[in-house]
């Protein structure tokens, strides 16, 4: 048999009471099976056998096994296939009453429904009984009618117990959830939080005892949206689901986008009781949405201008005839097929992360240094230590193509590139002329370019960051102490 459900999380007396109601006289309570199992323990095999035939025929879902002796009803407890849902017991038996077999039980169970049922009736006994934790205690007599008494007992022992397993096994699964949960009360003034799942604590830093008994709003702060906020408080008003993106703070302070859904959670009356709330930290995705709002404004700008330059010289071409206004043309057009490329390049970021493996970042390093052929600079690369993360391939190749690539074009002479190990992650460094601190936020901004001649698209930056944030990692720049020129640090938080 195995063990009962241990009470390790705290569980909101109305959910007990909820789950109570909704369970109906056979006990069908979803996923649970709709017959009780008893273990009924007397020395007496006649009285066993008859208390078992009156059980049967007061409720016909009562399973009953009967043993005469305490040491064989520990016995069948403790067997693997043992499941039963209550024990009945007399209380005088050889080697070991019954509030001594109640001892025994509840080293191995600390819940199990255990009914006291015998003829020894007594104050005193009745009080050690209390005193020893029994679930109910009954004294035999001599009509039948005790039988219906116990089995009213048994079932609604078994009922309680059943609940309060089936709640704790729901709570547990929602405190394990990946995401936070509350669930409030509107019955009660400003609608306090009358459970946080652990995901919450974790999310938002804040402890049980400083979250319960509270409005959620003291999660709202400078810059959470006014009208998000009144989309909120208009379905809790009505009654109704919301989903929501907002503006949220942490204990510490610190900004996160919180995707909120919020549902409410009715009684058989249909009158509502309690709200549930989701809340999963979003800011990632928030932030690579905000990088692709900007991506029109570059695309207007960016391609216009060589789609302009074509437009032109092809026209003077077809009204001059002279050929040499499609060879000025060609630069234009090759510029145009790399923006082109980036642009997929960027749309692509926010979704090409799929199968992450382990991979080896010196030799991705290397397999892209070999491909970077395109260029007129010379240049060497060094691995520095044994880099390793966990990502997606393709886009982590794409992200180092982008980041030696603009080593060797900023470059001048032979260019030095290290790609090397970091604790959480890994760095790429050159001797090139570095990225003064006033640009080292601006770099990563769609359209940004110091490419003075011929213009940059600005996009290649944007991509590394964009793969970065879609594996949920962090890219940080700085002054490269060893090499004299830029550092990149991509840190994966592994």
């Amino acid at each position: 048999m195995t063990n009962d459900v241990s009470r390790d999380v705290s569980l909101p007396a109305f959910l007990l009471d909820d789950l109570e109601e909704a369970v109906d006289d056979r006990l069908q309570i979803a996923g649970v099976k709709n017959h009780i199992d008893i273990l009924h323990v007397d020395d007496n095999h006649n009285i066993g056998t008859l208390v078992a035939e009156f059980l049967r025929r007061e409720n016909g879902s009562f399973e009953i096994r009967t043993e005469t002796h305490p040491a064989d009803a520990l016995e069948a407890i403790d067997r693997d296939d043992a499941d039963f849902d209550c024990v009945v017991s007399d209380y005088e038996m050889p080697g070991m009453n019954g509030l001594e077999l109640l001892e025994e039980l509840r080293k191995r169970y600390s819940d199990l429904p255990f009914i006291l049922f015998t003829g020894k009736g007594n104050e005193e006994i009745a009080s050690e009984a209390i005193s020893a934790g029994v679930t109910d205690y009954l004294q035999k007599s001599t009509g039948t009618d005790q039988y219906e008494v116990l089995a009213n007992r048994i079932q609604n022992s078994v009922r309680g117990y059943r609940a309060e397993n089936h709640a704790v096994r729901g709570f547990r699964a929602m405190n394990q959830a990946p995401i936070g949960i509350t669930i409030t009360d509107p019955r009660k003034a400003d609608n306090p939080i009358v459970f946080v799942s652990d995901g919450f604590v974790e999310l938002t830093g804040y402890p049980r005892s400083e979250a319960l008994g509270r409005n959620c709003r003291f999660l709202q702060g400078e810059h959470t949206d006014d009208e998000t906020i009144r989309d909120v408080r208009d379905a809790i008003r009505n009654e109704g689901p919301v989903t929501v993106e907002m503006r949220n703070y942490r204990r510490d302070g610190s900004e996160f986008w919180n995707r909120l859904d919020i549902a409410p959670i009715r009684d058989e009356t249909g009158t509502v009781t309690h709200f549930v709330g989701f809340q999963q930290d979003v800011t990632a995705r928030r932030e690579l949405l905000a990088e692709f709002e900007a991506l029109g404004d570059v695309l207007s700008h960016d391609m216009m201008n060589p789609i302009q330059t074509i437009r032109g010289r092809l026209r003077l071409a077809l009204e001059t005839g002279e050929e040499t206004h499609v060879d000025e043309a060609l630069p234009a057009l090759e510029r145009l097929e790399h923006l082109i490329t980036d642009i997929s390049e960027v749309l692509k970021a926010g979704s090409i992360v799929s199968e992450q493996t382990r991979l080896e970042v010196g030799t991705l390093a290397e397999s892209v240094w070999d491909a970077l052929d395109s260029y007129d600079t010379d240049g060497t690369l060094s691995i520095d230590g044994a880099p390793e993360i966990v990502g997606d391939e393709r886009s982590v190749t794409r992200l180092l193509d982008n980041l030696l690539g603009n080593s060797l074009e900023h470059g001048t002479g032979e260019v030095t590139v290290r790609v090397g190990e970091l604790t959480d992650g890994f760095y790429v460094a050159d001797d090139g002329p570095g990225i003064p601190e006033q640009n080292r936020e601006k770099v990563f901004e769609q359209g940004f370019t110091t490419k003075e001649e011929n213009g940059g698209t600005g996009l290649g930056m944007a991509s590394v960051r964009q793969i970065a944030l879609a594996h949920g990692w962090r890219i940080y720049v700085d002054d490269d102490d060893t090499l004299g020129g830029v550092r990149f640090e991509i840190r994966t938080g592994e």
